[in-house]
């Protein structure tokens, strides 16, 4: 035997398949929208009378009229910004993804193309005004949450009215206005009507937000009977444009409409309000392959109504559905699935799916109140669940299209003769956080061999390339994971044989020097700071190249010309402990204390593909080299870490930041070497400590041209 609670969410389950029956035709998700809807009354249970006979009260016979007049065209405004702000939202991505895949150094790559589903648009007919005196079959202004929900069929070119499009870094909007008039004898009215669509574009979310604004107003000249109908539709969503760590990609859906209408006669006013609130949570779950699986929405909406049992006592209407009041439903529908579609002309296609949905109560309600809430604000839910559709699908094209991380790839030289091999380094950054990203690196090259194919990076790996043919490679990796698909690149240029011949006296051969110095920071002190430390530690290993031309730009005759590679690492490293941190934690605000560290490591990194000059003195006791490294500018990652005795407090203030184009250190190098006896060719291998206590590992072998 079903107990009240039992039977109330039955009957609430069965009201709300119900309402949203019509949601498995087929949904024609373009740009989240609106059309016009048969939302006369705005008021809970649908059509209440309360428009139909304000009409009949002002304009008597010419009820019908009005009604045809002051409603014709309505959804004519919103379908033009919302068609005019998604068409150039969908170009200003399109834009995006193409300048990415279009880098120099980078392998030609078409994003795909967004493709129409080719279902017919066909035109909502409008029905013949009916005669006076039945206000069941007037034609007011017309709102059906339906066309809000599916998106609108494309307006024709002579019905579209002017809009005006504005367009930042961050934002697309498109908004618009119009007003029509009815007048007879008797009275006159007029529709005021304001629509306007947003786009978000700012990096970090991708957004929609449509608003549609109508004011009705109407009076009779003979004894000054009027009312006043202002009816307001806000709709949209908003998702994040980069998965989280998690993989999930949160979001924020909204529904909200206000209808107020006032009615005055003999100087006495009757104030009708409904009120339609629907608050949503977003939750995308992306796989390791990038892609949104499904999404989740949770939604509470309430409906509240004032004023029509006044309306009711004083004859206004001759019914009412329910009291007033404040009535509400929470609705959770999981494993939403968005539209899908392989890119190509007439190609295999996946309409977008809505998951099985459950409610609740929010506010106690009878059986009755149930069936007319939910039949109210169920049909509603899908306005939010196709905003979101219409988000994800964008989010997704970007973070799958190089919009949320990026492949930093490094190699120690970039000058290859063919058949020379070198290993790549490889590592996933996420480009708005700036911290590394574990993903699976597929690397490939043209023309050119890499092996592995394809690895996984936590976050880094190393591949090697083998250089082929007399031209220029292109080495691409392409990371993929639950935080999006990435790419990096790297162009080796083919070392040439030189035409020339080596100049007399002149030296040929390779130079490599490795250094390592650490330099311990001064430590501080403070009434707070039980310790304080920190170190500079730099790392450099270059390879010259002597390509046995001298310099003339200087006057000195042992000046060679060398092209140097390699790289050079810097890493800047200070920690803070202190003795006693103390606040308040979490959302809760719980009281914390105890000790607290904060450590800060920047490391530089820097490559070298320059040529530079080299003085070498060979004599019969021996030699010396000396070179400076050309100047280069390189890439820093600050990596900041917070422990404490408040974990919120660390995730909030443990991150990573990047700077681009940092000047580095470089250096001065210079050694000498015995000689047994003068010859052609000299080699060897040294090590010196140098003045500043850091060491340099020279080799070298030479041949005199």
């Amino acid at each position: 035997m079903f107990t009240r609670w039992e039977h109330g969410r039955a009957f609430l389950s069965l009201c709300l398949l119900a309402s949203l029956l019509w949601q498995a035709g087929p949904a024609r998700a373009r740009q989240a929208g609106s059309a016009p809807v048969d939302f006369q009354g705005a008021s809970v249970g649908g059509r209440d009378g309360v428009f139909d006979a304000l009409l009949e009260k002002i304009f008597g016979d010419e009820a019908g009229a009005a009604a045809e007049a002051l409603g014709g065209g309505s959804g004519q405004l919103i379908r033009a910004v919302a068609e005019g702000a998604g068409r150039r939202a969908e170009v200003s991505l399109e834009e995006q993804i193409k300048g990415r895949t279009e880098r120099p150094a980078a392998k030609p790559a078409a994003a795909p193309g967004v493709k129409t589903d080719g279902v017919p648009r066909t035109k909502p007919g409008r029905g013949p005004a009916a005669g006076p005196k039945k206000s069941a079959s007037l034609a007011p202004p017309k709102l059906d949450w339906r066309q809000f929900a599916f998106g609108f069929m494309p307006l024709p070119q002579e019905e579209k009215p002017d809009i005006k499009m504005t367009e930042t870094d961050k934002e697309i909007k498109a908004e618009g206005e119009a007003k029509k008039s009815f007048e007879t004898k008797e009275a006159k009215g007029t529709r005021t009507q304001k629509a306007e669509t947003r786009y978000t574009k700012d990096g970090k979310t991708f957004g929609v937000e449509m608003k549609d604004t109508q004011v009705i107003e109407a009076v009779s000249k003979a004894d000054g009977k009027s009312f006043r109908r202002e009816l307001s539709l806000v709709w949209g969503a908003e998702v994040a444009a980069c998965p989280d760590a998690a993989g999930v990609s949160a979001g924020t859906g909204k529904a909200h409409v206000l209808s107020k209408t006032v009615y005055t006669e003999g100087g006495v006013p009757v104030v009708m309000t409904s009120q339609f609130d629907l608050q949503a949570r977003l939750t995308g779950h992306v796989n390791d392959e990038a892609v949104l699986t499904h999404y989740d929405l949770q939604l509470d909406a309430y409906t509240t109504n004032s004023g029509y049992e006044e309306a009711l006592r004083r004859d206004i209407v001759k019914e009412i559905k329910i009291k007033d009041g404040r009535y509400g439903l929470h609705y959770d529908i999981p494993g939403n699935t968005i539209e899908w579609s392989d890119g190509t002309y007439g190609g295999k296609r996946t309409p977008a799916r809505m998951g099985k949905a459950e409610a609740r109560l929010l506010t106690p309600m009878s059986d009755a109140e149930i069936k007319t809430v939910g039949s109210a604000l169920g049909p509603m839910v899908p306005t939010v669940w196709n905003s979101a559709n219409e988000m994800y699908k964008s989010a997704e094209r970007n973070w799958k299209n190089y919009g949320c991380v990026e492949v930093v790839c490094k190699a120690a030289k970039l000058t290859l003769k063919q058949g020379e091999e070198v290993r790549v380094s490889a590592e996933t950054v996420h480009l708005n956080e700036g911290g590394k990203v574990n993903a699976r690196l597929d690397a490939e090259a043209y023309p050119g061999q890499v092996a592995p194919g394809s690895q996984r990076g936590a976050p880094g790996a190393t591949f090697t390339f083998t250089q082929e043919g007399g031209e220029n490679s292109f080495f691409e990796v392409k990371s993929v994971s639950k935080r999006g698909i990435g790419k990096g690149d790297v162009e080796f240029q083919v070392e040439k044989e030189r035409e020339e011949t080596t100049e007399a006296g002149a030296w040929t051969g390779t130079i490599t020097a490795r250094r390592t110095r650490r330099e311990e920071k001064e430590k501080r002190a403070g009434a707070n700071l039980a310790e304080n430390g920190g170190h500079v530690e730099t790392t450099t290993h270059v390879r010259l190249q002597l390509t046995g031309r001298l310099d003339r730009s200087v006057e000195a005759t042992n000046a060679h010309l060398a092209l140097v590679t390699g790289e050079q690492e810097q890493v800047d490293y200070e920690y803070d402990r202190y003795k006693v941190d103390e606040g308040y934690c979490g959302p809760d605000a719980v009281p914390y204390k105890g000790p607290k560290e904060v450590t800060r490591t920047s490391t530089t990194t820097a490559g070298y593909n320059k040529e530079t000059r080299v003085y070498l003195e060979v004599g019969s006791g021996g030699g010396q080299i000396t070179f400076s490294l050309p100047e280069v500018n390189g890439r820093t990652v600050h990596a900041y870490v917070h422990k404490s005795a408040c974990a919120e407090h660390d995730r909030a203030n443990t991150n990573e930041a990047t700077d681009e184009d940092v000047a580095t250190a470089g250096g001065s190098f210079s050694f000498s070497f015995p000689v047994d006896a003068p010859g052609k060719t000299i080699k060897g291998s040294v090590t010196v400590t140098e003045d500043d206590g850091g060491t340099t590992t020279y080799t070298w072998e030479l041949r005199r041209g």
